[in-house]
């Protein structure tokens, strides 16, 4: 006769819900100051992943990206979910 098999319990938590994203730099000292409980969202987008922020342009034709004439410069972006 076999032992028994116990199933170990995993919690999901989704993680797919409730982020922000802010395109363009934020410097250092900003970032250690935040709160996530006072945290200032006034200028962040509230968005959806999976997420390409380079869809929304500009796109520079003269830097050719196959058939699709061009392509989005690059840049600092940064995503931001509180998990509580």
């Amino acid at each position: 006769m076999s032992a028994p098999i116990h199933e170990k319990k995993h919690n999901k938590i989704l993680i797919d819900g409730n982020w922000l994203f802010h395109k363009g730099k934020i410097s250092k000292l900003k970032i250690k100051k935040q709160n996530p409980s006072v945290f200032n969202d006034y200028q962040w987008e509230k968005i959806s992943i999976p997420h390409d922020w380079d869809i929304k342009g500009p796109f520079l034709i003269k830097h050719k990206s196959g058939t699709s004439g061009g392509f989005a410069p690059c840049g600092t972006g940064w995503y931001y979910r509180n998990n509580k």
